[in-house]
């Protein structure tokens, strides 16, 4: 039998006692520390052997090289004082005993041992591990785990024959004699614990971490630093060689990652608790767990960086829950070079919990998916989601988001991705819940005219249906792709051709099904009372929880919105000026009529006709031609004053030119999207008086000279001339970075200067949001902020969105 290599004596006249009194789970002052050191040396009973949390770190603790941590091992063997339950041991046992199944195979250096851990092979991939061999199972396992339960015997017996297993069935015959160990305790059980028991190590073994430097080496050219701050879990058998902790600290400033000072870190690390518990001490597991964790969280960390899969596997959910990324540090250099972080275990569970809900077929963590929906047509850079999920009814919402609530996932909701600002990328990462499936059009009330719809109805279906099913009905359609959500489209108090006469989109809205971050699913309007989704009056309006938040607030399922009589008969006007300062009268002449469904105004340098133009389209309706055309008359007789003065009126056109100007949504507003021929296309949307027009039209010209960026001018004018909906429109070639970044700068320009101006950026991305907050009555932003802690007290919804920083 192996015999420890440990001499009494050196215990013995040690002074400092330093094994006993740096432990940080037994307290001992010095003269105590003697006093047990001795009853231990003389084979008595002692504190130290009840009381031991098998953390190895007096190992590392001892000056001398002398082995306190295997002695005191041995000593709770002898005297039967196991720090874990008998038949805990005797299941592990059999568990983690060899299965004598080794294959015998040819390998490649460098070799890379991952032990009895196969769960974790899927982390040796990319260009770390390019042309390696990888040996795994439980023939070749380590066995240093006995340490933790009071059994060198096993260690000693089992040791051998894997050092053996290795050298015979893999290392000799393919002329290898160095192998890399994944983890701390195959290097800290071949180069210090077998040593320490007089076993031989024919092959020379290298600490991943000193493979893993190395790697980088030889890519520094293509690292792409992470530029985040991190906490590192050190191992408890990284004790056993305190020799590699430099390479942390060497892998971490290669990858471009701070490692945030703590409490418990390098020499007081705390263990991750599973030890502990397997003592069934589970109160101080607690403890060590709470510690370590709200250490972790107040040092500001943005990752957990682990090397041990049990502490992974342990500690990986609580840290997830501290909103901390759990990653181990094989994938940590990987996503230095991939630049994005791999899937973690932790992340791994959450993807097989999501295919339960959905349904494999409707989730998905593939690196394609995740890049579409990082983006959408407009500048704001991509943000890569975790997963993408798509929900096929409320119940599955529902769960979703008790799953993301439980584990402290961001979650984004997503109509059709067409917002253009941004808004629907994951900031923070996390679940984007694409709501397409959610798409049925459940009910029709001609006479009270009113539709309810699920979430992910488009805006061209319900248009298509209505067509075929209820021809005399319509709703107010934006101009957006037909593919745009109605949800979408209402929970940004969107505008559409209607709304001149019925105001914002979210003025239409009758009531709301949603499903809380919490995971209750809530409604509003008088659904909540009735069967019928006919108003939100009388009972308090409770719908503006969930318009305008840009998703923070919970997730929209079902809504009613009304809807208006489609008329036989449809007509248009433009009417054209040159003097901006005379549009906010005219444009209130106008709507003084109350004729007109819809009225635009519009300038745009392209084609060479219409600049320097100002256009005004007035649409209207009537079920008979002669209303249509007292309609005309009255909305011609109410600019009498302009024609007169021969200082503007209105483009003679055919009813075949006049077909682009009805069409809904107008197809002519995608040519302009394309016109820098490179697919980009984002607008400033500003809400704000109609009599600041012509303080608007001055600012766009002058912004899109500067910035030398193709852009167009205009105005939706809101619910009978109340406000307006400016735009400031810049269309880029995406494949132009230059391009890309004029618009981007323009469309910050335009959203400080609108909010200085007195107006409100509409469906305002994160850094606008930020402008509208600088104005923001702080009162309001405080109140904003407590609603959002009442309805998502884990801040999971697409966070990143109404925040200061």
């Amino acid at each position: 039998m192996y015999e420890l290599n440990y001499d009494p004596q050196i215990c013995e006249n040690c002074e400092t006692c330093d094994c006993l009194t740096r432990c940080q789970y037994m307290d001992f002052e010095p003269a105590e520390a003697r006093a047990e050191k001795d009853k231990l040396l003389k084979g008595r009973d002692t504190r130290i052997l009840q009381e031991c949390a098998t953390c190895y770190a007096c190992e590392e603790y001892c000056p001398f090289g002398n082995h306190p941590f295997y002695q005191i091992v041995d000593r709770q063997e002898e005297k039967g004082i196991l720090p874990t339950p008998e038949p805990i041991t005797k299941q592990q046992l059999i568990m983690m005993e060899a299965r004598g199944t080794i294959t015998p195979a040819t390998v490649s250096s460098p070799v890379i041992n991952m032990c009895y851990f196969p769960m974790l092979t899927d982390s040796i991939r990319g260009k770390l591990y390019e042309n390696t061999s990888m040996i795994v199972g439980s023939d070749i396992f380590c066995n240093i785990m006995w340490l933790h339960f009071g059994k060198n015997s096993v260690i000693r017996q089992r040791l051998p024959r894997m050092i053996d297993n290795i050298q015979q069935f893999y290392l000799k015959d393919s002329g290898i004699d160095e192998m890399v160990c994944y983890h701390d305790e195959c290097y800290g059980a071949y180069s210090q614990l077998a040593p320490a028991f007089g076993i031989e190590v024919p092959f020379k073994v290298v600490h991943l971490f000193e493979y893993l430097s190395n790697k980088l080496d030889a890519f520094k050219d293509q690292i792409t630093p992470i530029g985040a701050k991190v906490a590192y879990q050190r191992p408890c058998s990284n004790r056993l060689v305190p020799q590699t902790r430099h390479w942390v600290d060497d892998i971490f400033k290669k990858i471009g990652v701070d490692r945030v000072p703590r409490e418990y870190d390098r020499d007081n690390a705390l263990c991750c608790g599973q030890v502990l518990r397997a003592h069934q001490r589970d109160d101080l597991a607690d403890d060590v767990q709470k510690r370590n964790l709200d250490d972790m969280q107040q040092a500001g960390a943005a990752y957990c960086v682990f090397n041990c899969p049990v502490c992974m596997f342990t500690l990986g959910e609580a840290v997830a829950e501290r909103g901390i990324f759990p990653i181990l540090m094989s994938d940590l250099c990987q996503a230095a070079l991939e630049k994005r972080p791999n899937r973690s275990h932790a992340m791994k569970e959450i993807l097989q919990e999501l295919v339960k809900i959905v349904g494999a077929e409707f989730v998905s963590d593939q690196p394609e998916e995740r890049y579409i929906y990082s983006m959408d047509p407009g500048t704001m850079p991509a943000r890569e989601p975790d997963f993408v999920v798509m929900p096929d009814c409320t119940e599955e919402v529902r769960q979703v988001l008790l799953l993301a609530n439980r584990r402290k996932i961001p979650v984004v909701p997503l109509g059709a991705g067409l917002v253009l600002s941004g808004l629907s990328r994951a900031l923070k990462g996390g679940i984007v819940l694409d709501m397409k499936r959610m798409n049925r059009i459940i009910e029709v009330n001609e006479m009270s005219r009113y539709a309810l719809v699920e979430a992910g109805t488009s805006q061209g279906m319900l248009q298509a249906y209505l067509k075929k099913h209820h021809p005399r009905l319509k709703h107010s359609a934006p101009d957006a792709p037909p593919a745009a959500t109605i949800a979408g489209n209402v929970a940004i108090h969107g505008s559409g051709h209607l709304s001149q006469a019925h105001g914002f989109h979210s003025d239409m809205l009758n009531g709301l099904e949603v499903v809380l971050p919490t995971g209750e699913v809530t409604r509003v309007g008088s659904c909540a009372t009735s069967d019928y989704w006919f108003a939100r009056a009388p009972l308090p309006d409770l719908a503006g929880l969930f318009l305008g938040w840009a998703g923070t607030t919970g997730v929209i399922t079902k809504l009613a919105i009304k809807l208006y009589p489609s008329y036989r008969f449809n007509d248009v006007g433009v009417f054209v000026c040159e003097d901006a300062r005379l549009m906010p009268d005219i444009l209130y002449r106008m709507t003084e009529t109350q004729m007109a469904e819809d009225l635009t105004a519009w300038m745009t340098p392209k084609p060479e006709w219409a600049r320097g133009f100002l256009h005004s389209n007035i649409n209207y309706g009537a079920n008979t031609k002669e209303e249509l055309i007292w309609k005309r008359n009255l909305i011609r007789a109410s600019v009498k004053k302009y024609i007169d003065q021969k200082i503007a009126g209105f483009v003679p056109m055919p009813s075949a030119m006049k077909q682009p100007f009805l069409e809904v949504p107008a197809r002519m507003l995608s040519r302009f999207a394309d016109v820098r021929k490179g697919g980009g296309f984002e607008y400033v949307g500003v809400i704000m008086p109609v009599d600041m027009f012509a303080d608007a039209y001055e600012l766009g010209l002058e912004i899109a000279s500067r910035r030398s960026v193709s852009y167009s001018l205009g105005a939706r004018i809101i619910g009978v001339n109340h406000c307006m909906m400016f735009f400031y429109a810049y269309a880029f070639n995406r494949a132009d970075p230059a391009d890309v970044q004029r618009a981007q700068q323009a469309l910050e320009e335009t959203n400080r200067a609108a909010v200085d101006m007195g107006g409100i950026p509409w469906k305002a991305e994160a850094p606008a949001q930020k402008e509208i907050i600088r104005k923001m009555d702080p009162n309001m932003f405080a109140l904003m902020n407590r609603i959002r802690a009442v309805l998502d007290p884990q801040g999971i919804m697409n966070p990143g969105n109404w925040e200061v920083d």
